[in-house]
């Protein structure tokens, strides 16, 4: 059973890590196109708004990639933790909070490439999106549950 349900572990681990990895690649591609062609679709460089453009690409580009690192991280990290007999590692109660905080920061910045940096139909405006601000609280609130499972865990092992 435990051996079955590494095997199955390590796979989605895999899997997983292969979609993250595609991501980040797909990241990198974009951005480089995006920062060097000229044409629709890419970076419509103002004075004005050189600082909050170069934020929101750099943002985009570093948050989004750290995210995604970060997935592989927490992935790698479980598996070790299961093999070794562990159900939730304390190092991942972090991650999950730098997971949090790299989504808000990298999704704002995506979300905003278009109407803030390309100027695709837009005037330039910074969008706020409701989405992103829930779906960070959720990572938040999945955070502040897996500490009180490791508190628990933990404990569990102490009076063992």
């Amino acid at each position: 059973m435990k051996t079955k349900i590494n095997k199955g572990l390590n796979g989605t681990t895999i899997f997983v890590s292969l979609l993250c990895v595609v991501n980040i690649v797909w990241i990198l591609c974009q951005s480089y196109f995006i920062s060097t062609d000229s044409g629709e679709g890419c970076i419509a460089w103002h004075e004005d708004l050189y600082p909050v453009q170069l934020a929101i690409f750099a943002g985009r580009l570093i948050f989004k990639t750290a995210f995604y690192a970060l997935i592989i991280l927490f992935m790698v990290k479980q598996c070790k933790a299961i093999g070794s007999g562990t159900i939730f590692p304390r190092t991942n109660v972090t991650v999950i909070y730098t997971m949090a905080a790299c989504y808000l920061v990298g999704e704002f910045c995506d979300s905003n490439m278009e109407s803030a940096v390309m100027f695709c139909g837009s005037s330039g405006a910074i969008e706020i999106n409701i989405d992103i601000i829930i779906y960070t609280i959720l990572l938040v609130v999945f955070g502040i549950l897996y500490k009180v499972a490791v508190d628990v865990s933990e404990e569990n092992n102490l009076t063992i």
